[in-house]
């Protein structure tokens, strides 16, 4: 599982909000997922990451991707199972693949 924090939602990602799954292309792996909702109390995890990888850049980033905004938008991402139908009230617990996030 990965905990991923999206902040403003582009045109096409609110439309995978509302499906709650999409498709993900990153490092050149391409994997469908469902989008679960993610665990508030990493929030302050998650921030002190951007700090860390931002700092150089100032401020006015760093405040925009730690904002209540951008962590209301954090989501868990969730490889969806080969040929399953996603259900907009699955949980967690409803999905057998992992997927990690790079340390």
């Amino acid at each position: 599982m990965s905990d991923l924090r999206t902040g403003a939602a582009p045109p096409g990602f609110r439309g995978a909000q509302v499906r709650r799954e999409g498709r993900i292309h990153a490092g050149g792996v391409e994997q469908d997922v469902v989008f679960l909702h993610a665990d508030p109390n990493l929030n302050d995890e998650i921030d002190a990451a951007y700090r860390t990888k931002y700092r150089r850049h100032g401020a006015i980033y760093i405040n925009m991707m730690v904002s209540r905004e951008a962590r209301s938008a954090t989501i868990k991402l969730a490889l969806r199972s080969a040929g399953s139908e996603f259900s907009p009230g699955c949980e967690e617990g409803d999905h057998n693949a992992e997927m990690q996030a790079p340390k």
